[in-house]
């Protein structure tokens, strides 16, 4: 789907990128995407899973996948 990028404002092929990680089933069943181009799209994956390493031990919320989300989109 050819369409503009919320993040980088640029006209591209859109991915759907998950707002709460599918690997966590709690969380998977609910159906929140945000459409971004490829390089957008891999940014977000790269700032989730910098933060997702930081706090290996402390379980996070999906208010704070939404909350990440939102800020990237700033």
């Amino acid at each position: 789907m050819d369409a503009i990028c919320p993040k980088c404002g640029e006209r591209k092929a859109l991915t759907k990128h998950h707002v709460y990680p599918k690997r966590y089933k709690a969380f998977s069943r609910r159906k929140v995407y945000v459409w971004l181009c490829r390089d957008c799209h891999d940014e977000l994956e790269i700032l989730i899973n910098g933060i997702e390493s930081v706090m290996p031990k402390l379980p996070m919320h999906e208010y704070t996948y939404k909350q990440i989300v939102n800020k990237f989109l700033e």
